[in-house]
């Protein structure tokens, strides 16, 4: 998979799971909006599945100042809810 202009370790093998579209389109906006985070990424990606999301969480994180973090642990808080209702389903 190529995320950035540089190659990134092939996803091969690994399930995509697709983000539900509204926590997708908040992620898009994250990366567009916080841009000095995901300097290394293409301008056209487009954040559509839960192993995208998890990466913005770390990049918003890692490079990101207090505001960034937040927005993180928000991402992170729904990834969780997520996954609680699908376990528990």
């Amino acid at each position: 998979m190529i995320i950035a202009d540089v190659a990134v370790p092939s996803e091969e093998g690994i399930a995509r799971t697709p983000a539900p579209p509204e926590l997708a389109v908040r992620a898009q906006a994250a990366v567009r909006e916080n841009n000095h985070c995901f300097w290394f990424w293409r301008d056209d990606i487009q954040v559509d599945t839960i192993e995208q999301i998890r990466l913005v969480i770390h990049y918003l994180r890692m490079y990101g100042g207090w505001k960034q973090w937040d927005l993180a642990q928000d991402f992170h808080r729904c990834l969780s809810r997520l996954s609680s209702a699908t376990s528990s389903a």
